[in-house]
């Protein structure tokens, strides 16, 4: 598997535009420019990579991510920005807005 990209298929929620202005909001909150309509676009920023539509799911390749954010942490990250509308924490951060340990996955933890 090349270390330096990686492919998440994750299955969208929600009408297609809503998902997208979403998307993109949360994006922006992070520095990320989100470039691309709801079937095929790009995005530049901490993350970068490009996205593709199909049906009900996204295929999002991610091409570059500084070495500091694990693969779990983009994954969650990804999956809670298209398949959930609610509020969630940044890249690799926990939920309490506490920065996630390195290696950490990012979501919350139930103590």
């Amino acid at each position: 598997m090349d270390r330096l990209r990686r492919t998440f298929n994750i299955e969208m929620r929600g009408e297609k535009r809503a998902v997208l202005t979403r998307v993109r909001r949360r994006a922006a909150r992070q520095g990320i420019k989100l470039v691309g309509d709801e079937t095929v676009g790009s995005f530049m920023g901490i993350v970068s990579g490009n996205y593709v539509v199909q049906e009900r799911k996204v295929k999002v390749t991610i091409t570059h991510k500084p070495f500091f954010l694990t693969w779990e942490n983009v994954q969650h990250w990804l999956e809670a920005s298209i398949m959930r509308p609610s509020r969630l924490p940044g890249l690799g951060q926990e939920a309490d807005g506490g920065l996630a340990q390195i290696g950490e996955d990012a979501s919350p933890r139930a103590d």
